[in-house]
């Protein structure tokens, strides 16, 4: 009770790799109090760009890519829940005010500048702002009992006096007793589509691609920036790429309530949008590495006018199917959740891809050394091979891959770029993969060929080596420490990163002669396998 030891709400720290740490939190708190949290994204697809913003050149200064105070408003509209931030200034009311939510058994959301959080690799080092939830208070020690959802830590415990330096804003919640109303998902996604088409924001991607053409210049854009992810293209391109993927969430949450496939459909190609955004940050990061203009303009300037016309043909397929509640798809794209019948386990004949001839990346190195020359993401990040499964042939749920034998200096997985593989023909169930994405989730299509000339295609959904879970149901392959090199070029193990592993569903059932990878560097493939059963 109020006044007591100890005040603590039992809260269950959430996290998804495409959510910033202030929607971790506040996902954190729907599901704490038993709401699907899908709807905070259903303003997440958006594009702005200020084309007449004085910007100092910077073109990444005039991206807008969410709109302002959206989670609020759809916390209001769909949950009941209203928000108020208010700047901690003063100090002595703001701890009382923090104390009272705890005893009202609501917790607090607060920016808390992490040079103060005694748990962070920041404190009394950097300054960071950084979203927490308070869900506890002990007056005998003096600490709150923090959630960093972000990071899926719970029982964190903040001094009071750092709290009191180190909060920026909290925000108090007022939530509204109601009769939980059915929401109408059609009505939902024709808002949506209303408001992107009414804004122009494909008119605006176009804007943006033109500017891209004419004037980008990659010394000015990471010009007085330490780090390139504190570059405001990087970074607002990276908003893009996930409001597309949050939306998705939304797609398929509805699809999976209504069981409607086209939905899901219209999930994987959100998805794939997203990825096109991503290859093209991806694309830019390496450019700011080399410093370099020359190729890049006309190149980017198309993938971007092309990513415009993809989704507007997106907003009409939308529309079309709320309007006619269509529940039947016919579209050649398979979604990546496709369930995997094998009636007999011990019956499943696996073909082991040869990939050696197409490696053009060396992922693996030996030693934490400057000299290494591994580069998974041509930043000069890279995997320390210590601690992988014994041997080359690797089993994985009932997949089975071989991996390829490392060595230093010696590629060891394919940068998909739509290389072609070709071998003796065979039929077959699924395809398996280990792959990784270095830089963000990517989603892209693989390209399964038949020998009378017909082809199928996949969805490949991957998540990012440095998510703490699988997005989009991986499994883990294996876990390796990753090597990150600073602005002097020297090294250090910065996190844990996942490789994984994922089988899809073949639809066909003709004699395959060859896949088409994804036209997408930022995928990295070590081993692929086609299974029959």
């Amino acid at each position: 009770m109020y006044g007591g030891i100890l005040m603590l709400l039992d809260i269950k720290p959430f996290r998804n790799g495409i959510l910033n740490c202030t929607e971790d939190s506040i996902a954190t708190i729907l599901r704490w109090l038993g709401y699907d949290h899908e709807l905070l994204y259903s303003k997440a697809w958006w594009f702005e760009y200020r084309r007449d913003m004085q910007s100092n050149g910077n073109i990444g200064k005039r991206i807008f890519p969410t709109r302002s105070n959206n989670l609020v408003s759809i916390l209001k509209e769909y949950y009941y829940i209203e928000i108020a931030t208010v700047q901690a200034t003063d100090k002595a009311n703001f701890i009382s005010e923090v104390k009272e939510q705890l005893f009202l058994r609501k917790p607090v959301l607060i920016t808390l500048d992490m040079y103060w959080a005694p748990w962070d690799k920041c404190y009394k080092i950097n300054h960071s702002e950084h979203s927490l939830i308070i869900s506890g208070y002990n007056e005998v020690s003096e600490q709150f009992h923090c959630i960093d959802a972000f990071i899926m830590q719970e029982g964190l415990l903040l001094p009071a006096d750092c709290l009191e330096q180190g909060c920026l804003w909290y925000s108090v919640m007022s939530i509204k007793e109601h009769n939980r109303l059915h929401i109408c998902y059609e009505d939902v996604i024709k808002n949506v589509v209303s408001e992107v088409q009414c804004e122009s924001i494909f008119n605006s991607i176009r804007d943006f691609a033109d500017d891209v053409e004419k004037h980008l210049d990659i010394e000015s854009e990471i010009y007085g920036y330490d780090q390139i992810w504190q570059v405001p293209l990087v970074y607002n391109l990276e908003s893009v790429d996930f409001g597309r993927r949050k939306f998705a969430m939304l797609l398929k949450y509805f699809a999976e309530n209504q069981n409607n496939d086209s939905l899901l459909t219209l999930s994987d190609k959100f998805d794939l949008a997203g990825s096109k955004w991503g290859a093209f940050r991806r694309m830019l990061l390496k450019y700011s590495v080399a410093r370099e203009n020359t190729g890049i303009r006309n190149t980017v300037a198309d993938k971007i006018r092309k990513i415009a016309d993809y989704e507007e043909s997106l907003a009409s397929e939308l529309y079309n199917i709320c309007s006619r509640r269509e529940s039947v798809c016919n579209n050649p794209y398979h979604s990546s959740m496709v369930n995997l019948n094998r009636k007999n386990k011990s019956s499943i004949k696996t073909f082991l891809v040869d990939l050696t001839e197409h490696f053009n990346n060396n992922a693996f190195g030996s030693i934490l050394s400057k000299e290494c020359t591994a580069d998974l993401s041509g930043l000069g990040a890279y995997f320390l091979s210590k601690g992988l499964p014994e041997g080359d042939i690797w089993n994985i749920e009932n997949m089975k891959f071989k991996f390829p034998t490392l060595e230093d200096g010696k590629n060891d997985n394919v940068s998909c770029c739509g290389q072609n593989i070709s071998f003796t023909g065979g039929y077959f169930s699924s395809i398996a993969l280990i792959a990784c994405c270095d830089v963000g989730c990517f989603s892209d299509t693989l390209t399964i060929n038949y020998d009378d000339g017909q082809t199928e295609e996949i969805i490949v959904k991957l998540t990012d080596i440095s998510a703490s879970n699988p997005v989009y149901g991986e499994t883990v392959a294996c876990e390796v420490d990753c090597v990150e090199r600073d602005n002097n070029g020297e090294v250090n193990i910065s996190i844990r990163g996942r490789i994984l592993a994922k089988e899809y569903c073949i639809q066909g059932k003709g004699m395959i002669t060859g896949i088409t990878l994804p036209h997408c560097p930022g995928i990295h493939i070590f081993a692929i396998s086609l299974n029959q059963f």
